[in-house]
């Protein structure tokens, strides 16, 4: 096992060191593979470029129509109506909570985590200035929203939750008490956290700093906010309520969109190649991670180690759990630890107890140990906004590993009833 842990070891560095994971994973790879007697050559365009293509193949036009949607609502101003009516509903006083509120309610209508970031950081870098708190807790925020809420709450169109459900037969809304309860408790959890850390900057005396030139000037055209949510909840209720497809849902949702924004719009083209262009590099990211994790499984050591966490004489919703962490831990994505563990089910190597429940457990653990320090989506907000690992990484490990934990618990528990 020790020299699959020097093979994750160094991914962390290289990434830590700002080498592209589409870069890294295919060094880390072949690293691992020369230690296992392996040649790098016929693992990487053998078992790595395989695993790479089936993830982009299966879901290349969820990030693409994701990220188009995305895009257009945030070029017509619509994202900008959402989060600004949150803010100014909850008030300056409680502006950290606002902008984590807003960023779970955007990605849960099914914007991707990676453009909302876009949207969402001017617009709380005023809120945070007024409110006099330091940037550095704006990941926690980003992050936590995702983390705490549209990943783990059924009927969510993040890829996450559509993952399981070919395999288990199960619909968005699998888990549905549960899931809600646990995800309750866990975005509970992270909003007191951050407002505790929020008056605890004012008591150390932090305050608010930033070279950037900010610009507070709001659109002057933007949809209202009836108009601006129907995209989103168009999205999760045919999703959920309606039977169809991710896709077909997504696709409704982005033609919505143009509809309804198009007066908005400076250019309808421009903003859905530009979506085009946003969605590629993270669904790049994701496939090189996942092929990482899943060809690690093809050497030995690893598979003796993933064949002992299966063997375990426990509940097969913690042994899925558990794999699911651990795929997630080592390719610090959510989404390569669900890929991981469907795998596994569709070997018949973990038993199936409860479709439904099995599906929210994995879906749920996805979300705990994939924010490692090397998780892309994580590096790609600090290069963004500007921020390192040291001044953050603590606040995102509590919203993003110990609140989710605990709604995971919470969940587990509540299933044992």
């Amino acid at each position: 096992m020790w020299i699959i842990l020097a093979g994750i070891i160094l991914l962390i560095v290289l990434v830590y060191n700002r080498i592209n994971v589409v870069i890294a994973a295919p060094i880390a790879v072949s690293f691992v593979s020369i230690l296992n007697g392996y040649a790098p050559f016929d693992v990487l365009t053998g078992e790595y470029v395989e695993e790479t293509s089936y993830f982009i193949k299966d879901f290349l036009f969820i990030f693409l129509l994701g990220a188009i949607m995305g895009k257009i609502m945030t070029d017509s101003g619509a994202t900008q109506t959402i989060s600004l009516f949150i803010v100014k509903t909850l008030g300056a006083k409680r502006g950290i909570s606002a902008v984590l509120i807003s960023s779970a309610l955007l990605t849960y209508g099914g914007i991707p985590g990676f453009v909302v970031v876009f949207t969402i950081y001017p617009i709380s870098l005023p809120v945070f200035k007024e409110a006099n708190l330091p940037r550095y807790l704006l990941p926690a925020c980003f992050m936590g929203g995702v983390a705490n809420l549209s990943i783990p709450m059924p009927g969510s169109p993040q890829i996450h939750n559509i993952i399981p459900m070919e395999s288990l037969e199960t619909g968005p809304l699998a888990g549905l008490i549960p899931g809600v309860i646990g995800t309750i408790v866990s975005l509970t959890l992270a909003i007191l956290y951050l407002e505790f850390r929020a008056k605890r900057s004012k008591t150390n005396g932090e305050s608010f700093q930033d070279s950037e030139q900010l610009d507070e000037k709001l659109l002057t055209s933007n949809p209202s906010i009836i108009t601006s949510l129907i995209p989103l909840i168009i999205v999760v209720t045919s999703l959920s309520f309606f039977n169809i497809s991710i896709i077909a849902a997504l696709t409704l949702g982005v033609l919505v969109a143009i509809i309804l924004f198009f007066k908005y719009l400076t250019s309808t083209i421009n903003s859905i190649n530009n979506g085009v262009k946003d969605s590629l590099p993270p669904l790049l990211f994701a496939a090189s991670a996942v092929g990482f994790g899943l060809t690690l499984r093809s050497f030995p050591d690893f598979e003796a180690f993933l064949q002992a966490i299966i063997d375990l004489p426990v509940n097969p919703l913690i042994t899925s759990a558990l794999t699911t962490n651990l795929g997630a831990s080592i390719m610090g994505s959510a989404s390569g630890g669900i890929v991981l563990t469907m795998s596994l089910i569709e070997e018949g190597l973990i038993a199936q107890p409860d479709g439904a429940n099995l599906h929210r457990i994995i879906v749920m653990s996805s979300t705990v140990f994939d924010t490692i320090p090397f998780n892309n989506g994580y590096l790609g907000i600090l290069a963004f906004i500007g921020l390192s690992v040291k001044d953050t990484y603590f606040d995102c490990f509590m919203t993003t590993i110990v609140t989710p934990l605990i709604g995971l618990m919470v969940a587990f528990g509540l299933m044992l009833l």
